[in-house]
């Protein structure tokens, strides 16, 4: 399982569009670094859940939806076993429900 955040914010002189490319050009990049383990790709689930900053449909909204579909066809290609969670989400695992939260709820007490 990994928790976002997955990309970097976008720099202010940067298009929303080359932004978005380039984070889809990141993630195709690390599938094929998964891929590359071969043994660790035919087996394992990749879970990725996105963290506070990453691109999703409503940014401010919880729950966070999973990361959209467009930025990750290239991993997906690569990466046959990924899952893309929300945030907060549920995952279950050997009949038991693992509970996945991605964000700094310290800051968010002291708000």
């Amino acid at each position: 399982m990994l928790c976002g955040d997955f990309f970097a914010p976008r720099p202010p002189l940067q298009g929303p569009a080359a932004w978005f490319e380039e984070c889809a050009r990141t993630l195709a990049a690390f599938g094929r670094e998964v891929a590359g383990c071969t043994r660790l790709a035919a087996a394992a689930h990749f879970v990725l859940v996105p963290g506070p900053n990453d691109p999703t449909p409503f940014p401010g909204a919880l729950p966070k939806a999973a990361l959209l579909e467009p930025l990750t066809r290239g991993f997906r290609e690569h990466v046959p076993r990924a899952h893309f969670a929300t945030n907060p989400g549920r995952v279950w695992w050997k009949r038991r429900c693992v509970h996945v939260l991605r964000e700094n709820l310290l800051a968010k007490l002291h708000q």
